[in-house]
């Protein structure tokens, strides 16, 4: 597994049980804990999925279920304070109209967890929603504030939103306290070689196997990028400051478009890989950016890994055949 760029932040007091810890997000935050010696537990539908390092942590349990078994998610919740639920069985471009797969696959679980918690007594869990498809287009100059208008771009946003109100309405009526992270396009090492990932690390994955690189559109569209090392930073932060019952933006502020990503891409690789325009697909928001400085305020977290550093160092674990 690929050490770092930063130094790992403070891990989080207590017992955090980390759901989907087999995933991108889940699997760096269960990076973080182990290296921080947290106090750990992981749940994942496919325990195999969960880098070895943190796997061979002493101390660290690991539970193999589904989230809709009440059963085990009861008994995985025993003495944990703090639920990292990054459990997702979708993406954006897979979800796009289809309301019936985001209640099935996402809601329906996350009610099963919150009951699960509410019964238990298990006091917060932290939700990462979509900062790239709950505001819609058109981001203002600064970025969307969390205040913004929500126009939830397909099916994935609504999940993400009707979540975001079902954790209100718990926090609301007895508990569990829910916080809830816009985060923008993370990127940076994963565990999985996988072209759902993001558009950072498929590209990547694409110039590594001399493939070209698939736009969709005309590549003016502007995404903001994050590493995934500023989101644990950021959740450290926010979860070690108290915070609850809120929503926080995570992202890096600013904005690129496809054609920038690519010259970034190229300068950082010294590939020129060809570009294959795909038309006729869901091609996403026209401009995504987020604004942080509610974070920022709050907890005096910036963001510490620029994109030209951050793509150099995934490339570099990418070239070394280590984890893309």
């Amino acid at each position: 597994m690929t050490r770092p760029l930063r130094e790992p932040p403070p891990g989080l007091p207590g017992r955090t049980l980390v759901l989907g810890a087999g995933g991108f997000l889940g699997s760096r935050a269960a990076l973080w804990l182990a290296r921080t010696r947290s106090t750990l537990r992981l749940f994942d539908l496919s325990v195999d999925s969960i880098p070895d390092e943190v796997r061979e942590t002493p101390g660290v349990e690991v539970v193999h279920g589904n989230l809709l078994d009440a059963t085990l998610v009861a008994s995985a919740l025993e003495d944990v304070d703090t639920v990292l639920h990054f459990v997702s069985a979708t993406v954006p471009a897979t979800s796009v109209t289809q309301v019936d797969v985001e209640l099935r696959a996402n809601v329906q679980p996350t009610v099963c967890l919150l009951e699960a918690m509410r019964t238990v007594g298990t006091p917060l869990v932290v939700f990462p929603s979509s900062g790239g498809t709950v505001y819609g287009d058109e981001a203002p100059e600064r970025g969307f504030s969390e205040s913004s208008p929500l126009r939830p771009a397909g099916a994935y946003g609504l999940g993400k939103l009707l979540i975001e109100q079902i954790l209100s309405f718990y926090a609301q009526s007895g508990g569990p306290h829910g916080l809830v992270l816009r985060i923008a396009n993370a990127y940076g090492p994963s565990v999985h070689r996988h072209s759902r990932q993001g558009v950072i690390n498929a590209f990547l994955d694409r110039v590594r196997s001399g493939e070209p690189l698939r736009i969709w559109g005309d590549g003016s569209a502007v995404r903001d990028f994050v590493h995934v090392e500023d989101v644990v930073s950021a959740i450290s932060a926010l979860v070690r400051c108290g915070a609850r019952d809120e929503i926080f933006n995570i992202g890096s502020g600013g904005g690129r478009s496809l054609r920038e990503l690519v010259d970034v891409i190229r300068r950082v690789t010294g590939h020129r890989p060809a570009i294959e325009r795909v038309e006729g697909e869901w091609a996403g928001v026209r401009r995504s950016v987020l604004d942080v400085s509610k974070l920022r305020s709050r907890t005096g977290w910036e963001p510490r890994i620029g994109l030209d550093e951050g793509i150099a160092h995934l490339w570099e674990t990418v070239s070394a055949h280590d984890v893309p």
